[in-house]
């Protein structure tokens, strides 16, 4: 059976006001509905049926109610409807406690946002500028739609873009929020009348499509994981979010491995404190959400930015070194930075040479070198 789609937020609100002042088993008597088995709608700390709540809504701007077997409670007909209104669905499985979400409101939450190449073409040439952009500054700077999603995104939270849509699909980009959602002018010209939320996001990482996290991997890996995700993308578990780390990590490791690949060391997800110079122990994901900031207070400090190392003053290739890696509590300070070139950062991050007071001091077997060459036309 056809019914109207509920697309007026104020019929949501409704339900869930009835809901709130006739409590949970009155509001499914009475309407005839069943708990919910897989989605749960969450609204200010608390949390409702979430193919209920849309039946009874429908009531509200439609003038009567879906029956419970009018219709599914899946992704279609309530996940995505209710998300494109701007609010939250979790499926049973990802659903956190709330408080303990109030309990570590400092912990950065992670987040899947999507990309379709059908809805949205981003270009093989566009993507290879925006690698570019990485491998010299640190980050692409961007916006991202999160379809309904209006709050709960904070500085510093984690996302990940994941390429859904035509083949291959997986995980192709990581970084960190720059802030909250902000809402704004709908993406796509047919909508351009109304608007959607977004993140800002500094992306430190942007693989090509055939070099992508495969789905098949987040899947046989994450497998508690549902990772048919409706759009506008969503919060995932700790748990989830710990193991996505991990498998991005060992990914980003293999991708950099890989002969003639198009991603540069810079903006990889690879800490500073990677060995480079002969095979890797370990490998860590960047958490380093300050770094641009730490670049830009570096290049403010001077008149003349360049190399401490070598005198190298192409600035679109200096970076922000910590002297005592952050990933040992060395603070992003004027103190403990230097800019160096790209060369003299990773040789100082492999433990080719250290420094004493403002002198750098070579290993032993090390022969010193100087700047790169530069390349006339």
């Amino acid at each position: 059976m056809t019914h109207s789609k509920v697309t007026d937020r104020r019929a949501v609100f409704s339900a869930i006001q009835e809901y709130d002042r006739i409590g949970r088993s009155a509001f499914l008597d009475k309407y005839s509905y069943g708990e919910a088995r897989e989605y749960i709608l969450v609204e200010a700390g608390s949390q409702y049926d979430s193919k209920a709540i849309y039946g009874v809504a429908h009531l509200f701007q439609h003038g009567v109610a879906l029956a419970s077997n009018e219709f599914n409670g899946g992704i279609q007909q309530v996940v995505t409807p209710l998300h494109d209104l701007g609010f939250e669905v979790l499926a049973q499985a990802e659903l956190v406690d709330l408080n303990s979400i109030k309990s570590s409101s400092q912990d950065p939450e992670t987040f899947i946002v999507l990309w379709n190449p059908d809805g949205w073409p981003w270009s093989v040439d566009t993507r290879a500028r925006n690698q570019q952009e990485i491998r010299e500054t640190g980050v692409l700077l961007d916006q991202w739609s999160l379809g309904g999603r209006r709050g709960g995104v904070r500085e510093g939270d984690r996302f990940f873009m994941l390429k859904v849509g035509k083949l291959p699909r997986g995980i192709i980009a990581a970084g960190r929020a720059l802030g909250p959602a902000f809402e704004q002018t709908h993406w796509d010209a047919e909508y351009a009348n109304s608007s959607t939320f977004y993140a800002e996001i500094a992306w430190e990482a942007l693989l090509d499509e055939d070099t992508l996290l495969p789905k098949e991997t987040l899947e046989l890996e994450i497998p508690g994981k549902n990772w048919t995700i409706p759009g506008g993308g969503i919060r995932i578990l700790p748990d989830h979010a710990e193991r996505l780390e991990q498998i991005w990590a060992e990914h980003l490791k293999a991708v950099w491995e890989k002969p003639g690949t198009a991603i540069s060391s810079v903006g990889t997800g690879v800490d500073e404190n990677t060995e480079i110079e002969r095979g890797y122990t370990e490998i860590t994901v960047k958490r380093r959400k300050h770094q641009q900031k730490f670049r830009r207070l570096l290049l403010q400090s001077t008149d003349s930015p360049v190399c401490f190392v070598c005198g190298f003053d192409e600035v679109k290739l200096l970076e922000a070194a910590h002297i005592i890696p952050d990933s040992k509590g060395g603070p992003s300070n004027l103190e403990n930075g230097r800019l160096m070139c790209l060369n003299h950062h990773k040789a100082h991050d492999s433990g080719m040479f250290h420094f004493e007071g403002d002198i750098e001091v070579w290993a032993a077997e090390i022969r010193p070198f100087g700047a790169p060459e530069v390349l006339s036309d």
